[in-house]
């Protein structure tokens, strides 16, 4: 942003950098429209991704006797049946494809002495299905993640604190204002 009041038209808004927040944007360009996202902090640095330690609970697709249905068994029981459940389908469900996709980016994770994944029975979990790179699964997650991003038409605003949502007549999202953290403006 190089000056007050400047506005910035877009087709997607993004807030957050994180993990979650470099997914969206690489999902949603996807769909062949324009996607800005908002940085508090430096994209990849800032949210709890990059901090995360233990491992990736997804890669059911090894053995035979686990499935997308008992990850997600284990994950609403694990979450005592407070977790949403239909978002809990969607992850259970697309938890491999994306970890695939993590590695195809660039992520590396732990692996066995044939080359395959080093896989984890981690807590509430059934069957070995986590993955981890050592106790940086987070940072490792973020490397590949910002290997796509970086190579995508996706506009990055670093140091930008999103102040306010702003809808519609209707309560659809038509905006946001916020303050660019170097200048004040």
């Amino acid at each position: 942003m190089s000056k007050p009041d400047e506005i910035i038209e877009t087709d997607v808004l993004v807030v957050g950098g994180g993990g979650s927040g470099i997914m969206a944007a690489i999902e949603a360009e996807k769909y062949g429209v324009t996607v800005t996202m908002a940085v508090k902090g430096l994209v990849g640095h800032s949210g709890c991704t990059p901090a995360a330690l233990g491992g990736i609970a997804g890669y059911y697709i090894r053995d035979p006797q686990d499935s997308w249905w008992q990850h997600f068994i284990d994950t609403v029981l694990g979450g005592s049946f407070l977790s949403d459940q239909r978002l809990a389908e969607v992850f259970t469900k697309q938890s491999p494809i994306v970890l695939l996709s993590l590695e195809e980016w660039g992520s590396i994770f732990d692996r066995t002495g044939e080359g395959g994944p080093y896989l984890r029975q981690f807590g509430g979990h059934s069957y070995a299905r986590s993955v981890a790179s050592g106790d940086r699964s987070g940072a490792e997650m973020i490397k590949g993640l910002k290997a796509k991003l970086f190579k995508s038409n996706v506009r990055i605003l670093d140091e930008i604190y999103v102040t306010k949502l702003i809808t519609s007549g209707q309560g659809q999202l038509a905006g946001a204002t916020a303050i660019e953290l170097k200048s004040g403006r």
